[in-house]
């Protein structure tokens, strides 16, 4: 979406205040100049505004102000509103509410590689835990479409589980590979691919830290 305007200032002006005044919620993502390829001086001017907090479903949002002189030492403004959704997550991706254990396990898919970290599990079942651990992977995002570049396979995996007890079979597992994507599985079988997120990754390597963040 855009929309245009003009203000009485000149270019410098303009494009100053919008340097020192962000729109409410909004912070600063970048800045610069540009010039058109058969005029030596400066054309454009713009400020690149994030907003602070992404709301449910959008993976980024942003303000793209762009200024320009026109005749009469006046600048036209440029506001480009652009926004990313992600997709809707696949129904079933949720932790069930009758599961009130986890286990968190590090998976090793490469021995040859000497500096992974060891296979191990480690059984949650202190509730304030369960719940960080069910929080973060309720709210993993549907992954955004399109190819990727992923050559940061590095052959460990972590996987993070939920049953009614400890000794019940899981419900749901999510499994964390490289390049930020979890795969979901429900009793067993693959259910759908969300993305990773610093919460998740928080959540698991506390527990796996012994507690420590």
């Amino acid at each position: 979406m855009s929309r245009f305007g003009l203000a009485p200032e000149a270019p410098s002006g303009s494009f100053e205040y919008l340097l020192t005044h962000r729109p409410v919620g909004f912070t600063a993502a970048g800045s610069g100049t540009g010039s058109a390829a058969d005029h030596g001086s400066t054309t454009l001017r713009w400020v690149d505004d994030q907003i602070g907090g992404m709301p449910p479903g959008v993976d980024s949002a942003s303000l793209l102000i762009s200024v320009a002189p026109v005749t009469g030492g006046k600048t036209a403004l440029r506001v480009d509103a652009q926004v990313t959704w992600r997709p809707a997550k696949p129904p079933g991706t949720t932790v069930p509410p009758q599961d009130h254990v986890a286990v968190v396990s590090i998976v090793e898919s490469n021995p040859n590689n000497p500096g992974l970290p060891a296979p191990r599990s480690v059984l949650v079942t202190t509730r304030a835990t369960v719940s960080r651990l069910v929080r973060a992977v309720d709210n993993l995002p549907a992954p955004l479409p399109g190819a990727i570049s992923c050559p940061a396979e590095l052959g460990t995996s972590y996987v993070i589980a939920f049953a009614t007890s400890a000794s019940a079979p899981p419900d749901i597992s999510y499994r964390v590979g490289s390049c930020n994507f979890v795969a979901v599985s429900r009793n067993g079988k693959r259910l759908a691919t969300l993305s990773s997120d610093q919460a998740l990754y928080d959540a698991y390597s506390q527990v796996l830290n012994g507690g420590r963040p």
